[in-house]
């Protein structure tokens, strides 16, 4: 029989520790751990924080009732359907007497409104504003506030856990239902109480503070008016009987909408309602401006100052005109006026003697040679030759010189 080797002796004795001791582990844990499961709260999600009826939205759609939360009664271009449910959470007094109108014909027609009343009566004006309110004969009033904190200090020192209990529910609102034996309970804020001066409400729900909810038949639909609303959203749908509340009031509806949020309309949609063609006209305006002041493309060009010139440059470009123009004559005809209208003031009749006449006055005034005077008298009523002749600037240079020496004599 082959031994076995030391290093295999080692190896095996190592194997068998170890699952030892795994052993003992096992039943270490076993005796000795217990397995707990524990749940971290999170808080709201980001879609909660943002709707705080979402949880009642969702209730509703569990229940087989379609519902749909709004943030804003603006948000809706038209009213739904008159089969559908409004649980207007949202502040309302920015709706105009025409929305208050077409929110009331809207109920008349079989639509369920809820709604809370958003505005203390005062009894100065005799009136309040909330439009709503005033047309259906609602008051809401504040309680008197030390009757609420007496309340408040009697629970503070209230030990018994029964007696809490009792005065805890002094602040809920029984709703009698006329299907259920026992009252709906619901917990709203007793700082308010409703007054039904019409005495029009088909049914009103009261807690020892005051009236907390009326209702009114308005044509085939229904009004609620609530003090508060706030035992809808998402802290309080699951305590007392605030969701199956909701559910009794909105079951029968096709849909409920729930709106939350402001419902005030911003600036710009009610200048784009009412001046839509201001806008568009300053858009344009504004467009126009920020094209003329835009920095322009392409390289920088830097205007080149216009420097004047003197007289005698106009003079010279003159000249060089006529010269291309072939009409030199002019020039040449011009100063042999300039020098018979300066004789004429000399000799009185001057224009009217033969040429032989004024030549011989004119060399005695002048003094220059009697045969220069001659040819310049000869040549100058003749037509100058082309100004592209190769003798023509020199003979036309030779005709200023003559003429220019004999207006020095005159």
């Amino acid at each position: 029989m082959k031994k076995i080797s030391r290093k295999n002796k080692i190896v095996l004795w190592s194997c068998v520790l170890s699952l030892v001791f795994i052993g003992l582990g096992l039943w270490w844990g076993h005796n000795y751990l217990n397995w707990v499961v524990e749940s971290n709260d999170l808080g709201y999600t980001r879609e909660a924080r943002q709707n705080p009826f979402l949880a009642a939205e969702l209730y509703l759609i569990n229940s087989g009732i379609h519902a749909e939360s709004i943030r804003g009664l603006n948000r809706m271009e038209k009213l739904p359907s008159s089969r559908d449910s409004l649980v207007v959470t949202s502040w309302r007094l920015s709706m105009g007497k025409k929305k208050i109108k077409e929110l009331k014909d809207w109920v008349i027609n079989g639509g369920t409104l809820i709604t809370t009343a958003q505005a203390v009566f005062d009894y100065e004006a005799y009136t309040s504003s909330d439009i709503l309110l005033n047309e259906l004969g609602v008051e809401k009033y504040a309680i008197d506030s030390d009757e609420l904190n007496e309340e408040s200090r009697s629970d503070l020192n209230t030990t018994d856990n029964k007696e809490t209990r009792e005065k805890e529910n002094r602040f809920l609102t029984p709703v009698y239902m006329s299907d259920q034996a026992n009252p709906v309970m619901i917990n709203v804020l007793d700082a308010y109480s409703l007054s039904d001066n019409s005495g029009k409400a088909s049914a009103s729900a009261a807690n020892d503070y005051g009236t907390s909810l009326l209702q009114y038949d308005l044509g085939q639909g229904i009004i609620t008016i609530l003090t508060d609303i706030s035992f809808l959203n998402n802290q309080y749908i699951d305590q007392y009987d605030h969701a199956y509340f909701l559910w009794h009031l909105t079951h029968e509806s096709d849909k409920v909408w729930l709106i939350y949020g402001g419902s005030s309309e911003s600036l710009l949609a009610i200048l784009w309602r009412y001046a839509d063609y201001l806008i568009i006209s300053l858009t344009v305006l504004l467009f126009i401006w920020i094209w003329r002041k835009a920095v322009r493309f392409g390289p920088i060009q830097y205007s080149q100052s216009v420097s004047r010139r003197q007289l005698i440059e106009h003079i010279m470009a003159s000249m060089h005109f006529l010269w291309r123009s072939n009409k030199i004559n002019i020039i040449l005809n011009n100063l042999y006026d300039d020098i018979i209208r300066k004789m004429q003031l000399r000799h009185r009749n001057y224009r009217s003697l033969r040429q032989e006449d004024q030549l011989e006055l004119l060399h005695q005034i002048t003094n220059l040679p009697h045969n220069e005077l001659s040819n310049f008298m000869s040549e100058i009523l003749l037509t100058f030759p082309n100004s592209r002749h190769v003798h023509a600037e020199a003979r036309f240079l030779e005709k200023i010189q003559q003429i220019q020496a004999i207006r020095r004599c005159l």
